[in-house]
C-alpha cells in the first residue's frame, strides 16, 4: 500500500521522462560548437547532465523507498544509453569531418588525372 502511494506521490517516473527528452538537449546546448568536439569534453558534458538528473531524482519524496530505486535503476540505465549514442554520434560527426577533406583531395586527384 505505501509502496504504491509512495509511487504516486513521488512522481518519480515523471522525473525520469523529463531527463529522458531534456538529456540530448541539455548535453549539447551546454557544449560552445555542435558536433563534433573534443571526446573529454563531450564525456564532462554527459556526466553533468547525468549528475543533474540524479540531482533532481534525489529530492524527490520517498527517495530511496523500493519504487524509487526501481525507477532509479532505469533512469541510470536510460542515461546510460543517452551518453552512449550522444557519443556514438560524436564520432560518427568526426567519421564525416574526416572523410569529406579525403573526398575532395580523390576528386581533385580525378580531374588531374
Amino acid at each position: 500500500m505505501w509502496s504504491s502511494k509512495c509511487k504516486e506521490t513521488a512522481q518519480v517516473r515523471e522525473v525520469a521522462s523529463r531527463w529522458e527528452m531534456l538529456f540530448k538537449h541539455e548535453v549539447l546546448s551546454s557544449l560552445e560548437t555542435p558536433l563534433p568536439v573534443e571526446e573529454e569534453g563531450l564525456g564532462f558534458r554527459i556526466e553533468l547532465a547525468k549528475g543533474k538528473a540524479r540531482e533532481e531524482l534525489a529530492r524527490v519524496y520517498c527517495a530511496g523507498a523500493d519504487p524509487w530505486k526501481e525507477v532509479s535503476a532505469e533512469m541510470e540505465q536510460q542515461l546510460h544509453e543517452m551518453g552512449a549514442a550522444l557519443e556514438e554520434a560524436n564520432i560518427e560527426a568526426i567519421k564525416v569531418n574526416c572523410s569529406r577533406p579525403l573526398d575532395q583531395l580523390k576528386a581533385e586527384l580525378a580531374v588531374r588525372v
